[in-house]
């Protein structure tokens, strides 16, 4: 094989692996939280909060793993469902995600940061 053949799967591999950015984060919004929040973060007008630049999102990110981890029962909108059952890792995804999605450009957090936030709100 000659080398500039390697070096442009190199680089279609890199730009590949740089397009996907908090893929993980992505399938688990999409799972759990689209449904509510919409694909494109839009929400539900008054009852179900917008992702989209959101100051709450910026303001907020240490509240963010617990409100995930054990949602919100009574708010002014539609009750947010707790997901107990997600790992600091996949919560650090979904944050991770919406950080970076909807128009935020909030920046991400550890895990260690988030298994701090956790163990906080136990």
């Amino acid at each position: 094989m000659n080398k500039a053949f390697i070096v442009i799967i190199a680089l279609c591999f890199l730009y590949a692996c740089h397009n996907t950015t908090f893929v993980q984060g992505k399938r688990y919004y999409t799972d759990l939280c689209a449904s509510c929040h919409m694909e494109d973060g839009t929400g539900l007008v008054a009852l179900i909060p917008s992702l989209q630049n959101s100051e709450y999102l910026k303001n907020e990110q240490a509240k963010l793993p617990c409100i995930i981890r054990k949602g919100i029962p009574d708010t002014s909108f539609v009750a947010m469902p707790a997901y107990k059952d997600l790992t600091a890792y996949e919560i650090a995804n979904i944050i991770n995600y919406i950080n970076s999605s909807f128009g935020n450009n909030i920046g991400p957090q550890t895990i260690n940061q988030i298994e701090a936030r956790l163990t906080a709100c136990d």
